[in-house]
């Protein structure tokens, strides 16, 4: 028995799908349930609650040419 997935952002379970979906045979929403869960993962991106790890960044400004 497979698992169906489920929407990262509130955990809801996809709809199956359907030949009237895109060619992927997924929604325009996918991997999200609904365009209000891609918004809000979106949102955590621009807010920076998600980051990617890395080195860390010099915050001296380079551009202080005297």
């Amino acid at each position: 028995m497979t698992e169906h997935p489920r929407c990262p952002a509130c955990d809801r379970a996809l709809p199956e799908p359907d030949s009237s979906m895109k060619s992927s045979g997924r929604g325009p929403e996918f991997p999200f349930c609904s365009k209000r869960c891609r918004l809000l993962d979106l949102d955590k991106w621009f807010t920076g609650s998600y980051v990617i790890p890395g080195p860390p960044v010099d915050t001296v400004d380079t551009d202080d040419r005297e």
